[in-house]
């Protein structure tokens, strides 16, 4: 897709495993370009503390309980 295409739509993104390591910074990378990302982690504490700090730091961030396991 071009930047032309997209220039006015909204950029979302769901990050699985964002509560830390690589998802984290992932997550941190996106929100900093001014996406709006979605923390996808299975720990609620987590989760919402990984929220908190993206928000702190500026970006637009919400929680998704997510579990990809295959059980």
């Amino acid at each position: 897709m071009t930047e032309t295409k997209t220039a006015n739509h909204p950029k979302v993104a769901l990050v699985t495993g964002a509560n830390k390591g690589i998802g984290y910074e992932i997550a941190a990378g996106l929100g900093a370009l001014g996406w709006s990302v979605g923390v996808g982690a299975r720990d609620d504490e987590r989760r919402e503390a990984a929220v908190a700090k993206l928000r702190a730091g500026g970006a637009d961030a919400f929680g998704v309980p997510l579990d990809v396991t295959d059980d």
